[in-house]
């Protein structure tokens, strides 16, 4: 973990063939890097609000291994003991109804974490916000399906999954039927029929809907083997570690704010990105006022707002650009216990500080986990994390895997792909520009015979004299001539060739329906699904 030059990133691809899996780095190779993190010359740690590196990582990992072992003993058996000095595989994601492919992470960093005798965490991203309460579902028939979104919740303002409450108690209810209904007429039997009620009984003990979803996934986790411990983000964001962690960053947030600006600024450098709003937009400087990569809200007033920081002689002032503004006692290079203790009452009061999504994994990768597995997407920009890493703390942090799958609903249907349909609109275009090559496909009477062969001989000889600015014109309208005779001699073959791209682009609409890999995974049949997610490394490439 000494600062190094870090290699190329591959290029990530999902897999195309259903059942598929793939892991980047090879799936064989991650024990070895799970064990990577060099040895650290003690004189050359950083500091994070006055501990040592190592002794900040070491009560980070403690810390969090138990709050997770209490979080998840509030709804499952209490999982085994774990050391913090044993391999740590941390996985991430939003409580969403998932596609396989994506909780395939989760097994996966179970079964690396019992071949290396350590533990999987799954944080459970509750403070990114909710986006529309629904899934979508194939409907219709095999033969003409559309994808239909279902509701599981009426649509709530702009906040965190935290935050989220049941709005309309019916579409929670019913939400398990009404897919199932959908589902009929492809002669599926999905998992949320005997799933939902789980996600319907952790809400009814008063987990709040994301959550009671992630609960509710997590316990079929363990029903199938898979021995993962999970915490909520907002919890994380909540244990002394982080707050010691947000301080750091508060304390010498300019500094840290040019490094994340940096990042971004390579990034978009190296993959020739213009819109400076990706991947993520730069941390603002407005003036006194500098914005951290934290988000803040309060009960009252649950929008999420960027964090807005001043820094002045001992203290840091906090803003959330809308009227709140509370101070920490805090100094660079001090004992930040006074502003820790500060952040937790200002927690009491219903004042929400979380992280934001690359602080979320930059927290994760230095200060707990030994390797962090990403989906495709999010490993791509942990390119950005490293060099936060790099150029903020002069540290390599832990490293990373990205880990996805894909797996399609069992619906027969015709196979018709992008190729069929290109290949048949080709066919119209040369029997429009090149109808000459059709002729032998179709049979014609002795007077229209002659007629393409007049036409024929029309358009080579055309095509046979150079063309000038004196003759272009009349050289193009005796070709074009040539080829509209041609045409409708040849009009039955072009009719049948138009029907079949009809039908053809019919079937490719079906086909593209059924065979999205973004299904959630409650829509797949159980038996399907297992043989999934463990059975996976056998067809690992």
């Amino acid at each position: 973990m000494l600062l190094s030059q870090a290699a190329t990133p591959p290029k990530y691809r999902t897999p195309a063939a259903d059942g598929g899996c793939v892991s980047y780095p090879a799936w064989e190779t991650l024990p070895i890097l799970t064990a990577s993190a060099a040895p650290r010359d003690a004189a050359d740690e950083p500091t994070i609000g006055e501990l040592q590196l190592a002794e900040f990582q070491a009560a980070a990992r403690q810390e969090l291994l138990e709050a997770a072992a209490r979080y998840v003993a509030s709804y499952a058996p209490p999982p085994a003991p774990a050391t913090a000095d044993r391999p740590l595989i941390v996985v991430g994601h939003q409580p969403d109804l998932v596609h396989p492919g994506v909780w395939l992470k989760n097994f996966a960093a179970a079964a690396l974490a019992e071949e290396l005798g350590g533990t999987a965490l799954h944080l459970v991203i509750d403070t990114d916000g909710a986006h529309a309460a629904a899934t979508r579902v194939p409907s219709g028939s095999p033969a003409s399906p559309v994808a239909r979104s279902i509701r599981f919740d009426a649509p709530a303002g702009p906040m965190a999954w935290e935050q989220q409450r049941v709005i309309d108690q019916r579409l929670w209810e019913s939400f398990a039927e009404r897919v199932a209904a959908e589902l009929e007429p492809f002669s599926i039997a999905p998992l949320i029929t005997a799933w939902w009620p789980t996600v319907l009984a952790r809400s009814r003990a008063g987990v709040p809907p994301g959550l009671a979803l992630a609960q509710a996934r997590h316990l079929t986790e363990l029903q199938w083997g898979a021995a993962t411990r999970e915490l909520p983000q907002s919890a994380v964001c909540q244990t002394e570690s982080f707050r010691r962690f947000l301080c750091h960053l508060l304390a010498h947030l300019p500094r840290f704010n040019q490094a994340y600006n940096g990042a971004l600024a390579d990034f978009r450098r190296r993959h020739g990105i213009s819109n400076h709003a990706q991947p993520m937009p730069n941390l603002a400087d407005e003036g006194a006022w500098l914005e951290a990569p934290l988000w803040i809200w309060s009960h009252d007033d649950p929008t999420r707002r960027a964090l807005l920081v001043r820094g002045s002689a001992g203290q840091v002032e906090i803003s959330d650009g809308q009227g709140f503004q509370a101070t920490l006692p805090l100094a660079a290079d001090a004992d930040p216990a006074a502003a820790i203790a500060e952040l937790a009452r200002l927690e009491d009061s219903g004042v929400k500080i979380r992280s934001r999504a690359l602080v979320t994994t930059l927290f994760a990768r230095l200060a707990v986990s030994d390797l962090f597995v990403h989906g495709i997407g999010g490993a791509r920009y942990d390119e950005v994390t490293d060099e936060i890493g790099r150029a903020f703390f002069g540290v390599e942090l832990s490293p990373y895997a990205a880990i996805s799958g894909t797996l399609r609903l069992p619906i027969a249907h015709d196979q018709v792909g992008p190729d069929d349909v290109r290949r048949l609109r080709q066919t119209l275009r040369e029997l429009r520009f090149h109808p000459e090559r059709f002729l032998a496909e179709t049979n014609l009477g002795d007077a229209d015979r002659r007629a393409a062969e007049q036409a024929v001989s029309e358009k080579r000889r055309w095509i046979a004299e150079p063309k000038t600015t004196a003759n272009a014109h009349q050289r193009h309208v005796a070709i074009e001539s040539a080829n509209a005779r041609l045409g409708q001699l040849l009009e039955p073959l072009a009719d049948d060739a138009r029907r079949r791209l009809s039908e053809a682009r019919v079937r490719s609409r079906a086909a593209a329906v059924l065979e999205s890999r973004e299904y959630a995974f409650c829509l797949f049949p159980q038996d399907l699904l297992q043989r999934f997610l463990l059975d996976f490394p056998d067809r690992m490439p």
